[in-house]
């Protein structure tokens, strides 16, 4: 009797059926963990460079001499107005401090000095807005975005900071 190795037809179907379903579940679950990833490590950028530029900006405040409330637009959305600034009176740095925001990238520079950006190219600030509570108290509210022009969700996110200083100086 002559024995024939192999598959029959029912096997290779069962067998197919079990590996379609097996793929089935695991490729959309490899998906949705890159995806996942993604949407983390924009939301993580986002969130590290609002906390430094928050950090930034409030050490700055604290070691200022004084506010040049003729140089500074309080309650002014910087983000919106290319012309709005605002200015610290720095002891020893000769010149002041100018903070505005150029094209959705925060700039700081001296007058007369070249503007340095503050925030990374993978993020766009929308919304600074300094107010003047007392005269040695400064509050600011800031909002960072992405810089993607990606729609898609993952690759979206935003974060709003809302501090206060008080000038160590006065």
């Amino acid at each position: 009797m002559n024995k024939l190795k192999g598959f029959t037809f029912i096997e290779l179907i069962l067998y197919t059926a079990i590996v379609s379903t097996v793929l089935g579940s695991v490729i959309p679950f490899a998906i949705s963990v890159i995806q996942g990833s993604a949407k983390s490590e924009i939301r993580d950028q986002v969130n590290t460079s609002a906390s430094l530029i928050s950090a930034f900006i409030s050490s700055r405040i604290k070691n200022a001499t004084g506010i040049n409330l003729t140089g500074s637009n309080f309650g002014t959305n910087l983000a919106a107005d290319p012309s709005a600034r605002f200015t610290l009176d720095i002891t020893g740095a000769g010149t002041p401090l100018v903070f505005s925001v150029l094209d959705g990238s925060l700039m700081l520079s001296r007058s007369g000095g070249a503007p340095v950006n503050l925030n990374s190219s993978g993020t766009r600030v929308t919304e600074l807005i300094f107010t003047d509570n007392s005269s040695e108290n400064i509050s600011f509210s800031l909002t960072l975005t992405d810089n993607s022009s990606s729609t898609r969700q993952e690759y979206q996110s935003s974060i709003n900071i809302v501090s206060s200083s008080q000038l160590r100086s006065r």
